[in-house]
């Protein structure tokens, strides 16, 4: 939890600011919390159940992990392009969590890639309770 929060609170440092605009060509304005490509959290409680007392972390709706994507191409692959902007990506993760956080991912594996849902998607999970599609890039 103690990770999570810092992971939070950093991603909108200074430093970490003018480096997104070194690495995607964005105007400071332009930075979010999504720019450190690392799973954010967004709140958190306490909930007492009858059950005891349990402590519920609140994310981001993402999609499927990248071994799930892989078992959808029947472990094809996927195109040069998607790979290369996945690899940009998780490697601008990897140095936020590494110089701006002074965290170390140490479990790096496909279970623990997520891919980020398009707005059509969110706006489908939103309106319907779910999302039907298998089709995860198209």
């Amino acid at each position: 939890m103690e990770i999570l929060q810092k992971i939070a609170k950093l991603s909108t440092s200074p430093e970490w600011i003018s480096s997104v605009c070194k690495y995607k060509n964005k105007n400071p304005s332009e930075i979010n919390r999504d720019d450190t490509h690392v799973l954010n959290l967004l709140n958190c409680f306490l909930y007492k159940g009858p059950y005891g007392n349990h402590f519920c972390m609140v994310y981001e709706i993402l999609g499927v992990n990248l071994l799930e994507v892989l078992k959808r191409t029947d472990y094809k692959g996927l195109s040069l392009d998607t790979v290369r902007e996945m690899t940009r990506q998780v490697l601008i993760g990897l140095d936020f969590l590494n110089r701006v956080c002074k965290i170390i991912h140490t479990d790096l594996k496909p279970e623990n890639v997520l891919v980020c849902l398009t707005d059509e998607e969110i706006k489908k999970i939103v309106e319907d309770g779910q999302l039907n599609s298998n089709d995860v890039f198209r």
